[in-house]
């Protein structure tokens, strides 16, 4: 099973493990981010690349609270995604 959206992709083994990619925002490639992750460690690691997208410098607070929104945002993405 392949889940995809902009910015990331996941390929999930028989194990219920994931390859996860993020885009290439220079060009159409596919970027391996990790070998056989679990679903909380890819949304850890998705929650976090699309944060550092959006924030350059931030104070220790508003790094803490965007990364809670963030993480919340792709859990329920993937919820949806799942139903």
């Amino acid at each position: 099973m392949v889940i995809e959206e902009a910015d990331f992709k996941m390929e999930s083994d028989n194990r219920g493990r994931f390859d996860l990619f993020f885009h290439n925002n220079t060009n159409t490639n596919w970027k391996l981010y990790g070998y056989s992750m679990t679903l909380k460690n890819c949304i850890q690691a998705i929650s976090h690349e699309r944060l550092s997208q959006k924030l350059d410098v931030t104070d220790l607070k508003t790094f803490i609270k965007e990364l809670k929104s963030m993480h919340n945002e792709v859990v329920n993405l993937l919820s949806i995604i799942n139903e």
